[in-house]
């Protein structure tokens, strides 16, 4: 009965010393899972952050281009009016009316400086 009782004395403690050990191995893997989540937590944060930018980005694109478009055709118009206004001066000059010519002159000079003065504001 003696020696019943010591083994099964060793029995216990080797049981009891495995079950220590496997909380001690249970704990080490609620640490790991925690740590993991916080990693997760903390790229699922920076990817809604990208996400977030990455949508702005393209909206500002897609402003610029649309703005890009209307400044082209305002100036493919500007230059249609400047093309015309150009023609009228050198008929003018031809037909002798000088002054009527030069004011045309200057007032294309004024068009391009002010169209790049809007071109670069």
């Amino acid at each position: 009965l003696g020696k019943a009782l010591s083994s099964a004395q060793k029995s216990w403690e080797a049981a009891d010393r495995a079950l220590q050990t496997t909380r001690l191995e249970a704990d080490e893997l609620r640490a790991r899972v925690k740590s993991l989540e916080t990693i997760l937590k903390s790229e699922l944060t920076k990817s809604r952050t990208l996400k977030v930018a990455l949508e702005a980005a393209h909206k500002a694109s897609v402003a610029f281009e649309d703005k890009y478009k209307q400044y082209r055709k305002k100036s493919a118009g500007l230059e249609r009016e400047k093309t015309a206004l150009y023609h009228q001066a050198v008929a003018l000059q031809a037909r002798g009316q000088f002054e009527e010519a030069s004011a045309l002159y200057e007032h294309l000079l004024a068009a391009d400086t002010t169209n790049a003065e809007v071109a670069f504001a």
